[in-house]
């Protein structure tokens, strides 16, 4: 991976939990009722106790009542339901009670390429059915359940099956794409437009998930990794990191390393001529045309060149200088 070059993300996990590394979307009805909350507390507590970190845990709060949060604005909570739901890896929404906000938000999830399952129990709806806009959606995994052991039966089953600690999410995206393995760059993947991006769109945002190390820590960062997982490469590990080149807004970029290796940003290749830059897509994009970027741009100090030297792997400006060398299609910077 190797993102916006003024858009930075993500995560490294530096602890020994036996949790997923997983975010939790659960979308349950607010202001269309609170009739279920109870249930959305126990598919909640269940989630968090075995599925990863629910990132809306007061949608289960009693105290939460049909007028919603009262303390703040609405412009508010968009903005911050919003951007949980762009950093999460699932959503799982209990759609039994008709809500406007929950339909919402799986929209935007299947817009956003973000696996959605939706609980619905038919016999508390007496004489009416789930929406079509749900339940007639391909991108959506619709399940009918009575109690409450079936909807944890059925959520174990959706995160085994459809939605595993190892796919790749899509969330951090501001435009709609998808990854596609690339057998001709030995088994590499690249991010690839689903619509047509008209020039100058954004296609990142900075996401909760960044984590920006401290050159002077990431040996430690490292090292952490491997005690907690002896399997964790180091190369994978940096070769999906990046650095900031240093710019008017911080003349510090070039002190840390990011690094989220589970966003799919890091699926993005480099390119001597890439069709997005700092600020967005360089020309209109066709559907199935990649989404790149041009690795020289991102910051190259010392420090990365030699623990990148250490492990045997390029730092970004040396893989961009390469490749364009090789297609002789540019200067190195």
């Amino acid at each position: 991976m190797h993102l916006l070059l003024s858009v930075t993300l993500l995560l490294l996990v530096v602890c020994a939990s036996s949790l997923p590394n997983r975010k939790i979307y659960f979308a349950g009805s607010i202001r269309g009722g609170r009739h279920d909350v109870k249930l959305y507390r126990q598919l909640i507590d269940y989630m968090a106790k075995t599925h990863g970190t629910v990132l809306t845990e007061h949608v289960g709060e009693a105290s939460l009542q049909s007028m919603g949060e009262m303390d703040t604005t609405d412009g508010f909570i968009y903005k911050r339901d919003m951007a949980w739901l762009r950093s999460a890896d699932a959503v799982v929404a209990e759609v039994t009670r008709a809500s406007l906000g929950v339909g919402y938000e799986i929209a935007y999830a299947e817009q956003l390429g973000i696996p959605v399952l939706c609980l619905y129990r038919p016999k508390a709806n007496k004489g009416s059915r789930l929406s079509a806009m749900i339940s007639g959606s391909d991108k959506v995994v619709n399940r009918n359940y009575k109690q409450r052991s079936d909807a944890v039966g059925i959520i174990d089953t959706f995160f085994k099956d459809t939605a595993p600690i190892n796919f790749p999410t899509i969330a951090a995206f501001l435009i709609p794409v998808e990854i596609k393995a690339m057998p001709e760059l030995q088994d590499q993947h690249g991010v690839f437009a689903t619509q047509p991006i008209k020039k100058g769109t954004p296609i990142w945002e900075w996401t909760e998930r960044v984590q920006r190390i401290h050159y002077m820590q990431l040996e430690e960062a490292i090292s952490k990794n491997i005690a907690a997982d002896p399997s964790f490469d180091v190369k994978l590990f940096l070769r999906q990191g990046f650095v900031l080149p240093n710019n008017s807004d911080s003349n510090d970029n070039e002190n840390f390393f990011n690094s989220n290796p589970t966003d799919a940003g890091r699926f993005t290749n480099h390119a001597c001529n890439p069709s997005c830059s700092s600020s967005g897509t360089k020309w209109d994009i066709a559907v199935g045309e990649e989404i790149t970027l041009d690795y020289r741009n991102h910051g190259n100090p010392e420090w990365y060149q030699k623990i990148c030297a250490k492990y045997g792997i390029e730092t970004e400006t040396e893989l961009g200088n390469r490749i364009c060398k090789e297609q002789g299609s540019g200067n190195e910077l």
